[in-house]
């Protein structure tokens, strides 16, 4: 039986109804004794990968914490 994942898609904004301003995904998998195989976590890698080459995607761009706080 596969283990469960979940991805998170967060979208920061300024206020109620303003623009987008950057956005981050997340993910988390494992088993129930938290050691994931070596193929989940290849396919995991090859996931966000495939994910970076999307259109809208900028792998170059700042990260959401630099962003946000100018770090």
């Amino acid at each position: 039986m596969a283990s469960p994942a979940e991805l998170a898609l967060i979208l920061w904004h300024r206020g109620d109804k303003g623009r987008l301003l950057t956005a981050e995904l997340s993910s988390r998998y494992g088993s129930d004794d938290e050691n994931s195989n070596a193929k989940v976590a290849s396919r995991a890698r090859r996931f966000f990968e495939e994910l970076q080459e999307a259109d809208w995607a900028l792998p170059e761009s700042h990260t959401k914490t630099q962003y946000m706080y100018r770090a």
